[in-house]
C-alpha cells in the first residue's frame, strides 16, 4: 500500500515538472529564406537594397518603429522576448536585423539566426531603453558599449511599467532621449542556449524589474509551433520558430521585386497603405445588360370575305378631277386702262378770298373813341329783318375770329339811326394780319 502511495506521489510530481518547465522544440523544420519572402510579401515590398541584397519595406508611414509599435515585453527562459500583435511579427522581430533609409523608412534585413529579439539595452534612472541592432553588429560590440545607435532610434519606459500588455502608453517623450542615454549604462545580461549554442542579451534581470514594480513577474514557457503566426495565452507564448538553412538560399528570391522609382518615399506613406507607388485605376466599363423586348401584342386581324378582298385589291380608278369654271373677266379698252394708269393729278385747294374790312369816316372813329356817357336805357324798336342776299349769308356763316380784349375806353352808342344803320350793314370780321392783299368790301345794295 505504501509503494502504491509513493508511486502515485511520483507520478503527479513528473507532472507538475513538466508543466512549469519551458516546453522547447527538440527537432526543427528546416526551410529558406523563401518562407520569408512569400509571408510578407502582402505586407510591404522586396528591394535589391546596395551592398546587402533583397531586404523588406512594411507598408507603414513614419509612425512605425521596430519593436516600439503594436507590441509588448514578455520575460521567458530566454530573457525578454517580443510578443508582436501583427500577423506577420513571427519572422522580422525575432529573426534578421532592422536598419534604418531616409527614403525607405525602416528595412529588414532576413538573417537564418532565431532570438528572443534583436536589440541592445541601457539603464537610465528609473528608465529602461531598447534599440533595435543594425546589420552585422556582433553582441561583443554591442555589450562592449562600442555601438551607439541614433538617438530617435531609442524607447525609453519608465522601470514600474516594464512587462505590461499596454507599455506603449507609457513610453518617454522622444525629446527626452538625450538626457536619458547620456545618463545610461549598458546592461550586458546574457542567455546562452546550449541547445542551438546560441547566446542572447537578456535585458534587465527579473528581479530587478520586480523591485521597481513592486511585483512578482511570472515567467512565460514558450512552444514551438509548425504553423507560421504566434500566439500568447494561459501563460505560454506559441510560435513558429523554424531552423534557416543557409545553404538552400543561394537559388531563391522574392518573387516580385520592387525598383526604388515604385516605391513611395517613407513620409508620403500611412499605415496600412501598401508602399508602392499606384497609378489611379480606370473605371472599367460594365458590360450593359440588354433587357428583352417586350413583346407588343398585335390586335387580330378581322377575317374578310373574299369577294372583299379581290375588289380591295384591284387596282382603283383615278377619275380626273372637274374643272372650275372660272367667271372671264370683262375686257376693258385699252384707251380706258392708260387712263387708270396714269398718275392723279391733285390740285390745289383755292384760296378762299376774305373781305376786306371797311373804311370807317374819321367822324366816326372820333366818337367812338370819345368817352362813353351812359344814358339811360330806352325801348328800342326792332326794325324788320331785311332779306339778306345768299352771298351775304354765306359770308356771315364763315367761322368768326375772336380778337384779343384790349384796354380800350368803350365808345357812347351811337344814335338809334346808327345803330340801325349797323344792323343792316354785315358784321365787320377781323381777320389776323396777314402780308395778303384784302378783297375789297362788297357794295350795298339797295
Amino acid at each position: 500500500m505504501k509503494f502504491l502511495i509513493k508511486m502515485f506521489t511520483l507520478l503527479i510530481i513528473m507532472n507538475v515538472a513538466t508543466m512549469v518547465a519551458p516546453q522547447r522544440a527538440t527537432a526543427q523544420v528546416s526551410v529558406s529564406f523563401q518562407v520569408f519572402y512569400d509571408d510578407l510579401s502582402p505586407y510591404g515590398l522586396w528591394v535589391n537594397y546596395p551592398n546587402y541584397g533583397y531586404v523588406w519595406v512594411p507598408n507603414y508611414g513614419p509612425e512605425f518603429m521596430p519593436y516600439s509599435s503594436n507590441g509588448h515585453w514578455v520575460f521567458t527562459d530566454f530573457g525578454w522576448t517580443w510578443v508582436s500583435y501583427y500577423s506577420w511579427g513571427w519572422a522580422p522581430f525575432h529573426y534578421g536585423r532592422w536598419d534604418y533609409d531616409d527614403y525607405y523608412g525602416w528595412i529588414w534585413m532576413p538573417d537564418n539566426i532565431w532570438g528572443p529579439a534583436w536589440v541592445c539595452w541601457r539603464t537610465s534612472p528609473n528608465y529602461y531603453g531598447w534599440a533595435p541592432l543594425g546589420p552585422n553588429i556582433s553582441l561583443t560590440i554591442a555589450l562592449g558599449g562600442g555601438y551607439n545607435p541614433p538617438h530617435d532610434h531609442w524607447v525609453f519606459v519608465n522601470e514600474q511599467y516594464m512587462g505590461r500588455n499596454d507599455i506603449y502608453n507609457y513610453y518617454g517623450p522622444r525629446k527626452n532621449n538625450t538626457t536619458y542615454i547620456n545618463n545610461s549604462t549598458v546592461i550586458n545580461n546574457t542567455y546562452v542556449d546550449n541547445s542551438s549554442n546560441t547566446t542572447y542579451i537578456a535585458g534587465p534581470k527579473r528581479e530587478d524589474v520586480e523591485k521597481a514594480r513592486g511585483s512578482e513577474i511570472k515567467a512565460i514557457s514558450i512552444k514551438e509551433s509548425t504553423e507560421r503566426g504566434q500566439s500568447l495565452k494561459n501563460d505560454q507564448l506559441t510560435i513558429y520558430k523554424p531552423a534557416i538553412t543557409k545553404a538552400a538560399n543561394a537559388n531563391v528570391k522574392p518573387s516580385k521585386i520592387a525598383e526604388k522609382k515604385e516605391v513611395k518615399p517613407v513620409s508620403e506613406r500611412k499605415s496600412g497603405e501598401p508602399a508602392q507607388k499606384t497609378e489611379p485605376k480606370k473605371q472599367e466599363q460594365q458590360p450593359k445588360t440588354v433587357q428583352p423586348k417586350e413583346e407588343i401584342m398585335k390586335p387580330q386581324q378581322q377575317q374578310v370575305p373574299k369577294e372583299q378582298r379581290e375588289q380591295e385589291q384591284q387596282p382603283k380608278t383615278v377619275q380626273p378631277k372637274e374643272e372650275i369654271m372660272k367667271p372671264q373677266q370683262q375686257q376693258v379698252p385699252k384707251e380706258q386702262k392708260k387712263q387708270e394708269q396714269q398718275p392723279k393729278t391733285v390740285q390745289p385747294k383755292e384760296e378762299i378770298k376774305q373781305p376786306q374790312q371797311q373804311q370807317v369816316p374819321k367822324e366816326q372813329r372820333k366818337q367812338e373813341q370819345q368817352p362813353k356817357t351812359v344814358q339811360p336805357k330806352q325801348e328800342i324798336k326792332k326794325p324788320q329783318q331785311q332779306q339778306v342776299p345768299k352771298e351775304q349769308r354765306k359770308q356771315e356763316q364763315q367761322p368768326k375770329t375772336v380778337q384779343p380784349k384790349m384796354n380800350e375806353k368803350k365808345s357812347q352808342p351811337p344814335p338809334p339811326r346808327q345803330e340801325q344803320r349797323k344792323q343792316e350793314q354785315p358784321q365787320k370780321i377781323i381777320q389776323p394780319k396777314e402780308n395778303k392783299k384784302q378783297a375789297p368790301p362788297p357794295r350795298k345794295r339797295d
